[in-house]
């Protein structure tokens, strides 16, 4: 059984491994665990193991998905798929009217992915990561 809940103290360690091997670039996820105002962090976990997590920023009207990481063995299973779901619908709860993000220009899979799910690509930023490459700006607006 798939379960999807606000990131907690316990899950940091997993979060930071995975984090680390799929982005490799810190970040600081002590912001994002449970109670934290406008940050949001989700872990999945089917039958108590951790599979992945999701971080993003909800203020108002706007939010931002940062990151999002599935374990490698689990991929193409819709685990990514239904924490970007579970995002959106908190962002709808919360009055949401637009969900914005970059993910990198090669990253096609993980760009069919955010566009499953409603996102555009709306621009591009140019040399956005550290190694140059160019990042897509994709957007979600929102249904009401």
């Amino acid at each position: 059984m798939v379960k999807i809940r606000l990131l907690e103290t316990r899950d940091l360690d997993f979060v930071q491994h995975l984090h680390q091997a799929t982005f490799q670039q810190p970040f600081n996820f002590g912001d994002y665990l449970s109670g934290a105002r406008y940050h949001y962090g989700l872990v999945l976990e089917v039958e108590g193991e951790l599979l992945g997590y999701l971080v993003g920023r909800i203020i108002y009207e706007e939010a931002d998905l940062y990151y999002v990481a599935i374990a490698p063995p689990f991929y193409g299973k819709g685990y990514g798929k239904q924490l970007i779901k579970a995002f959106i619908a908190q962002s709808c709860a919360l009055g949401g009217e637009r969900i914005s993000l970059e993910v990198r220009a090669s990253h096609v899979a993980t760009i069919r992915l955010y566009e499953k799910c409603g996102f555009e690509t709306v621009g591009i930023r140019n040399k956005y990561y550290g190694d140059g490459e160019d990042a897509l700006l994709m957007v979600n607006t929102l249904v009401k």
